[in-house]
């Protein structure tokens, strides 16, 4: 028996199950760099993607791990709330969702 997959089967299998990074909005997954996440505050809900400090952009919604928002959601998972220190003071957010 061949270990080896033709390029249909490959395909077909990624139609069924995602690759390793493409996690679903339920899944357990933790916020780490790359991540795109949902969070609601009083203001509302919005969606970042978590970028390193080189390459943050609040205008594109590209919000690094150094910020206060970035760092506090680092390693937490949809559900959980964090608390974060802004210069308006502490707010709480929860994680709605991590992709």
């Amino acid at each position: 028996m061949s270990s080896r997959f033709s390029i249909a089967e490959i395909a077909e299998a990624r139609t069924v199950s995602p690759l390793a990074g493409e996690a679903s909005p339920t899944s357990t997954r933790e916020v780490v760099v790359g991540s795109r996440v949902r969070v609601r505050d009083l203001d509302g809900e919005e969606e970042f993607l978590i970028v390193d400090h080189a390459e943050a952009d609040v205008a594109s919604r590209r919000i690094s791990t150094l910020s206060p928002l970035g760092s506090a959601l680092m390693g937490h998972q949809a559900g959980e709330s964090v608390w974060v220190r802004t210069p308006m003071g502490v707010r709480s957010v929860t994680l709605l969702a991590v992709y």
